[in-house]
């Protein structure tokens, strides 16, 4: 059995400001968030919506030159 110290670590991009920019979170939580984002994935018309999202975000010329 691990102890909390021992568990395995994944890192992970952190893009809060004033951090490094790494952070070290144990694999079972990784592998939970991991399988809820690629769970609801599967339901394609949430490509449509992040892709309208994302294009409310981009400028007219970063539209045109993608």
């Amino acid at each position: 059995m691990l102890h909390m110290t021992d568990q395995e670590k994944v890192p992970c991009r952190t893009p809060a400001e004033g951090r490094d920019g790494v952070t070290n979170i144990p694999k079972w939580k990784f592998d939970a968030v991991r399988a809820a984002i690629l769970d609801i994935c599967q339901d394609e018309t949430i490509f449509i919506d992040l892709f309208d999202l994302v294009a409310a975000r981009l400028s007219e010329d970063e539209r045109a030159r993608l």
